[in-house]
């Protein structure tokens, strides 16, 4: 659902019990760690080891960096966060999510 507002467009979602309630508008103010950690989890096929492996740091910390991505993003898994932040161009041409 988009409802118009005085600076723009916003999205909003409807919780179980039909509530609306606004959703975070993306935003691109990721750091470069953080996209970094997204667009590496999309290439080891959604594998949190794989990417700390490939990334060399902890599975813990690869976890804190996709949890950031997603509440930055307004996105509730961070398959979706892949998503958004492909349509937004974050990840790069080289990268299909």
């Amino acid at each position: 659902m988009v409802n118009a507002t005085p600076r723009g467009v916003a999205l909003c979602s409807r919780t179980a019990n039909g509530v609306i309630v606004p959703v975070p508008a993306p935003t691109r103010s990721q750091t470069p760690r953080q996209a970094e950690a997204l667009r590496t989890w999309v290439a080891c096929d959604d594998s949190r080891k794989e990417t700390a492996a490939a990334l060399g740091i902890r599975p813990s910390t690869v976890r804190a960096h996709l949890a950031e991505c997603r509440r930055r993003l307004g996105a509730t898994s961070t398959t979706k966060a892949a998503l958004i932040a492909q349509r937004l161009g974050l990840l790069g041409r080289d990268v299909a999510a």
